[in-house]
């Protein structure tokens, strides 16, 4: 959907029913993936929509992210990735529903 957006984001006020973004994105806790209940000071992606009528902002996916502090050495070509996970298949991993790579070019 060319309306949706995906942002990196801080969780600044919830509880367990909803929540808010930035102040500015609503989420209700049905479209949290994984990692519940969020607090506040979570860093999330959040895929955001924006209502054409009412202007307002909602979180249609939202998902925990995980960030390893772990220092990396100048110019490491080693970078962390998080990302919502919507399906897995037999031999495939889809982002989204948009995006999808192999199974087997994961590596450890």
């Amino acid at each position: 959907d060319p309306n949706t957006k995906i942002v990196k984001a801080t969780v600044t006020s919830c509880d367990s029913e909803c929540g808010w973004i930035e102040n500015c994105v609503f989420f209700s806790s049905d479209v949290v993936i994984g990692h519940m209940p969020l607090r506040a000071g979570d860093e999330v992606l959040a895929f955001v929509e924006e209502d054409p009528l009412s202007l307002q902002l909602k979180a249609t996916q939202v998902c925990f992210i995980y960030e390893d502090d772990k220092p990396r050495k100048p110019g490491s070509k080693i970078r962390d990735i998080s990302v919502c996970v919507s399906q897995v298949k037999k031999d495939f991993i889809y982002i989204a529903d948009e995006y999808y790579f192999y199974l087997d070019s994961i590596s450890k």
